[in-house]
């Protein structure tokens, strides 16, 4: 029965109802020309009140850190550029119109609150590891799993036999779905990030989060993500010291930390930063979904 699926066929029944607010396509037209003016992407953006205000909210918030307030859309912009922006208005864009495929198998407040954690930690973990477009990958850990409200939207008997499987035979979630369904959520993600049009190392970030190594020129970035999602997944229960961790058990190929070029006690370090910080990040990104 699942044959006849794959992650492009259930895309496509549903992006016509998830698809990104027009001010996206909008703002990469402007960014694309490169002799555009700043002060067209800002006025694009006063047209939308309710997105101004998650912009300042985010850019005063803990997750930039800055020293004075900032209150006008053109001051954010001078102080976290365009292609921080630009992350920003896609990230919190997405979260707005997959509410639409709410389903009782995916707690969505629950769902964000992993996702948010899991791109703040990418983007520490990139920072460290002097990585170029660190906003890129909390973009990409923030959309890490969006394929699995796509997938449980579409099929939700067969995600119920997913969540079952995985269950009763204690395996992962993604291995149960390559063995029900013969391809993965992450791979839904990476099919919906391509829908959208998004650059090409957001979509292989995404669709190879559990696979990095298959993610061809962006295993760095897909590392990334793959061992960012670990983390999150069991960073409250993480001991401090790095000799107390058994690095087998977090959930993470140990390739990926070779690719990524960090140690254990570096990676420990990020996790410790991003407590600091999740919480209001959390909170003010999830309030209104």
């Amino acid at each position: 029965m699942a044959e006849k699926y794959t992650p492009e066929k259930l895309v496509s029944g549903v992006i016509s109802l998830v698809t990104l607010p027009e001010i996206c396509r909008k703002i990469n037209l402007i960014m694309a020309d490169p002799d555009h003016n700043r002060h067209d992407i800002e006025c694009l953006i006063a047209q939308d009140p309710a997105l101004t205000m998650r912009i300042l909210r985010i850019v005063n918030s803990s997750y930039y850190a800055l020293p004075r307030k900032i209150d006008r859309v053109d001051q954010a912009i001078s102080i976290i550029g365009e292609d921080d922006l630009n992350n920003l208005i896609l990230a919190t864009s997405a979260m707005a119109v997959l509410k639409r495929l709410a389903n009782p198998l995916i707690d969505f407040q629950e769902f964000w609150l992993h996702s948010v954690e899991c791109g703040l930690m990418a983007r520490t973990i990139a920072k460290r590891s002097h990585y170029a477009d660190c906003e890129k990958l909390f973009t990409a850990g923030l959309l890490h799993d969006v394929g699995k409200i796509v997938l449980y939207y579409q099929l939700p008997e067969l995600a119920r036999a997913v969540l079952h499987e995985s269950k009763m035979s204690g395996c992962r979630i993604e291995g149960a779905e390559q063995r029900l369904l013969s391809f993965n959520h992450a791979q839904v993600g990476g099919a919906l990030a391509r829908a959208w049009k998004l650059p090409e190392v957001l979509c292989r970030s995404v669709a190879f989060h559990h696979q990095p190594n298959q993610a061809e020129a962006f295993e760095m970035e897909a590392s990334i993500v793959h061992i960012a999602n670990a983390l999150s997944n069991c960073y409250e229960t993480l001991p401090i010291d790095s000799d107390q961790v058994e690095i087998e058990s977090l959930g993470f190929e140990l390739q990926a930390l070779d690719v990524i070029g960090m140690s254990m006690k570096s990676l420990l370090e990020t996790v410790a930063a991003v407590q600091e910080q999740c919480k209001e990040v959390q909170t003010m990104m999830c309030s209104s979904i």
